[in-house]
């Protein structure tokens, strides 16, 4: 990754529903989102994880410190274009409203098609 890691200092950053938070700042990165870590976090319980940061005044990115030692780059998101906590708790809510009605469309094609082998295979009249 090209960076003087003697340059770095150590925190701790708090995964909530709005975001990796440090320093009050908010950021995210691709395996936040592709492990859904905001929406665990939202209806789950909030953790903390490893970060290293530079010293700057900007503070635009940190890094994740990864279970083996790597460091994954973690964005800045700007909150002037983010929702608020109401429409990100909708969001939530209507993810997991989604969810819940595949779950149950499934179940029913399962049963549909269950039923429908028993009787061509004659075990239903």
């Amino acid at each position: 990754m090209g960076m003087n890691r003697h340059l770095m200092r150590n925190g701790c950053a708090k995964v909530t529903a709005r975001g990796i938070i440090f320093k009050g700042a908010r950021f995210t990165c691709p395996t936040a989102i592709r492990d859904q870590w905001f929406e665990k976090a939202a209806f789950e319980k909030e953790w903390r994880v490893k970060i290293v940061y530079t010293l700057n005044k900007n503070l635009s990115a940190i890094y994740v410190v990864e279970d083996n030692g790597d460091l994954e780059k973690c964005n800045r998101i700007d909150d002037s274009r983010t929702p608020s906590d109401v429409k990100l708790q909708l969001y939530f809510q209507s993810i997991q409203k989604l969810k819940a009605l595949r779950k149950m469309q499934n179940n029913e094609a399962y049963r549909i098609n269950r039923d429908k082998q028993r009787w061509e295979d004659g075990r239903i009249n």
